[in-house]
């Protein structure tokens, strides 16, 4: 048996240093099922357990929120289960780290996967469809947290393998699942979670992989504190203000998870062709009387070295996720669609800023989205969408508006004391842009 920071923005350079193949790679296509493994089990764990469904915690697992056409789907108890196949690297789950949770089924065995994010656009799989908010906020790859109100990191996707104790049920237990004392509680598993194809040598940290699995939504935890605590929470309501429950498939906060995986199957060594980043943004209202924070980022993004001999340029993609207030960007591309993204070298430079709408209202900014930085044979662009120096005058005509709004309630409120922080931090926030407009000679 087997700390909240008004109008500041964080520079962030991000390169990764993998080494790439000379030459250009492409990831290979979704090709047919038929004929292909797609359970290391017998009895496939998306056949055993239905969703939606509680664990004893109280989480709601629940269908994800989108319906992919590359996918399979087949009823599990009356309930509609939606199987798919993913590509890319894993990055969690081995003897040390796997083993780290229970539900209301038996133990847990939990993996962390970095999708490949190149073979998924060609597969057809939208990254805006597949993620939440939430995915940023809680599964990413060693984040960088300025403040709760701001986060980047490596998008992640988890994957929770769930076993079988027969105390828990009062079924038998699914047909070829054997027991395994991996976990310190004994339990029946679908498959050994280090090597599910009893091969000869176990999965590595960085295989890349194909997955197959039950996708789904989890819950944003936020009624117990823990899963990216307060920078989740900003994210547990709609861009409307309209609370969501924690349950609702369409709540931003939530986020995706392969639960549980039928087959995860090695494949090869190699490493990512592209530099993939997430960042989430959220502008805090404090009082219908006082205006917003401005809330921006500044991240300077490399693909993956060294560069190939056919490269000409950096290519990027940029996809916006549901959840973000367009209305509520104050600096970004021409049409507040969007990043300002311009080419640096062997880099681009994404600069993005969100504001939450003027007071009475009190309904915060949101932003998130995810890019992706590569070598492109093309030659670089020779137009820059919004230059740095139309950026930072924008910016400094929003922070001279707000002020002008906030004199005209200095003057009319008998309560100034309440408005003097929020003076302060826009005076503050106006020299630092001044300060930028020198350093850039605008």
């Amino acid at each position: 048996m087997w700390t909240r920071n008004i109008g500041l923005f964080v520079a962030i350079v991000i390169s990764m240093g993998l080494s790439a193949c000379s030459g250009e790679q492409s990831s290979s296509p979704m090709p047919p099922t038929s004929g292909r493994v797609m359970s290391a089990s017998e009895t496939p764990p998306s056949s055993v357990f239905p969703i939606p469904r509680i664990d004893g915690g109280g989480h709601n697992w629940q269908p994800h929120r989108t319906q992919f056409p590359q996918s399979t789907y087949k009823l599990v108890k009356g309930q509609q289960v939606q199987v798919i196949e993913l590509h890319g690297w894993l990055r969690e789950g081995l003897k040390e780290t796997g083993c780290e949770g229970e539900n209301d089924s038996g133990p847990t065995w939990n993996y962390r996967f970095e999708l490949d994010t190149g073979w998924a656009e060609q597969a057809g799989i939208s990254l805006r469809d597949l993620f939440y908010p939430g995915d940023l906020n809680h599964q990413q790859d060693d984040p960088h947290v300025d403040t709760d109100n701001r986060v980047e990191g490596k998008p992640m996707i988890k994957m929770e393998l769930t076993s079988w104790d027969p105390k828990l049920h009062t079924e038998p237990v699914p047909k070829g699942w054997e027991l395994n004392s991996l976990c310190p509680k004994q339990s029946y598993w679908p498959f050994n979670p280090v090597n599910p194809l009893n091969l000869p040598e176990e999965l590595q940290l960085d295989d890349y992989v194909r997955v197959v699995g039950s996708l789904i939504s989890d819950a944003p935890h936020q009624t117990d504190g823990t899963h990216g605590g307060n920078r989740n929470d900003h994210w547990d309501i709609s861009p409307t203000n309209k609370s969501p429950k924690e349950d609702d498939p369409n709540n931003p906060a939530r986020w995706t998870e392969i639960h549980s995986p039928d087959l995860i199957e090695a494949i090869d060594k190699r490493v990512p062709l592209e530099t993939v980043r997430g960042l989430t943004l959220h502008s805090n209202c404090f009082a219908p009387l006082i205006d917003c924070d401005i809330v921006g980022m500044t991240e300077i993004i490399q693909p993956p070295g060294p560069k190939p001999a056919w490269a000409k340029s950096v290519g990027v993609k940029e996809a916006i996720l549901f959840g973000t207030n367009y209305k509520t960007i104050v600096e970004g591309n021409e049409t507040r669609t969007g990043a300002n993204i311009t080419h640096e070298g062997d880099a681009v430079n994404i600069r993005i800023a969100v504001q939450g709408v003027p007071p009475f209202t009190a309904e915060p900014g949101k932003f998130a989205a995810i890019y992706r930085v590569f070598w492109s044979p093309n030659p670089p662009p020779s137009n820059q969408p919004l230059p740095i120096c139309d950026s930072l005058r924008h910016r400094l005509v929003t922070i001279d508006a707000s002020i002008d709004d906030l004199n005209a309630k200095y003057d009319s409120t008998e309560n100034r004391k309440l408005l003097d922080p929020q003076r302060k931090r826009l005076e503050d926030n106006r020299a630092r842009t001044e300060d930028e407009i020198t350093k850039n000679n605008c």
